[in-house]
């Protein structure tokens, strides 16, 4: 099986984005090499996917340190989704992020609740509330 065959995976060759990585080797020399990855956007398209099918609270974390982190802001990454709507994945990515975080309680937030392992109440609700609001408001850019 390859990885366009599984899913959302084949968002990670869609619109790829190209980071130009300089340093040393073991041995000191010197090196700048080119790596093609997947886009933020899609990345989260898979993350988003994976949220769906899967129930690793990383996941979940991933999706909202990003979101608290794009590039631009969440309103450009809600704007690049909307213009890309009609694609499969992207409905698909939306479709489970309203099921997965539509309350508090919701797997979703609880998964960050998890990844944390917070000991008190406090911080657990505190996650939960972060991961809910986060995903809402990025499903409420028009």
């Amino acid at each position: 099986m390859t990885p366009t065959q599984v899913g959302a995976a084949s968002e990670a060759f869609r619109n790829p984005v190209e980071h130009k990585l300089s340093g040393q080797n073991v041995r000191g020399a010197k090196n700048t090499v080119t790596l093609r990855v997947a886009s933020l956007a899609d990345f989260l398209v898979m993350k988003s996917h994976a949220i769906g099918g899967r129930d690793k609270p990383k996941d979940t974390y991933d999706l909202c340190y990003c979101l608290e982190q794009f590039p631009g802001g969440m309103e450009k990454l809600a704007a690049d989704w909307k213009h890309r709507s009609k694609e499969k994945n992207i409905a698909k990515a939306i479709e489970i992020l309203r099921e997965k975080f539509a309350s508090v309680d919701g797997f979703g937030p609880q998964q960050l609740v998890e990844f944390y392992a917070a000991p008190d109440t406090d911080t657990q609700a505190m996650h939960a509330r972060r991961a809910y609001e986060l995903v809402q408001k990025f499903l409420s850019f028009p």
